[in-house]
């Protein structure tokens, strides 16, 4: 149901293994997770419509790299944008989140200075960009 379109291996595997894989994996899986339930609740509200397919793209930026998970689902209302980092708010139905991924990996992120931004659009998808200093060793 879902495809994989773009992968380059710059970062993402290092951030994963480099900042105690547990946060690392928590951050994408959540990531992740959101964006096929965003492609499921597209599916549900237009069911011609050819949705699944989730985007991984990581670029460096100077000193930095940005890991991009984009979606085609249902993407997010802009009064919802600002409100789904706090804590317990959600967007899903009751039993399918509690909301509190997004505040929790946002924390992940910003322990490893790091920043969380988010691009959508209704319609159309979401794209989350996970920007972490690149450590060198």
């Amino acid at each position: 149901y879902f495809s994989l379109i773009s992968f380059n291996s710059f970062s993402l595997y290092s951030f994963i293994i480099t900042s105690a894989s547990e946060y690392g994996n928590r951050v994408f899986t959540n990531l992740l997770i959101n964006a096929k339930d965003a492609i499921l609740d597209a599916r549900k509200e237009k069911p011609e419509l050819k949705r699944g397919n989730i985007i991984i793209k990581a670029i460096q930026e100077d000193k930095k790299v940005r890991i991009m998970i984009t979606d085609d689902g249902c993407g997010i209302a802009l009064e919802n944008q600002e409100k789904i980092m706090e804590p317990f708010y959600t967007t899903k139905g009751v039993g399918r989140g509690t909301g509190l991924g997004l505040p929790i990996i946002s924390e992940i992120i910003k322990e490893h200075n790091g920043e969380l931004q988010l691009e959508s659009e209704i319609g159309k998808g979401t794209t989350f960009s996970v920007i972490l200093p690149i450590i060198e060793f």
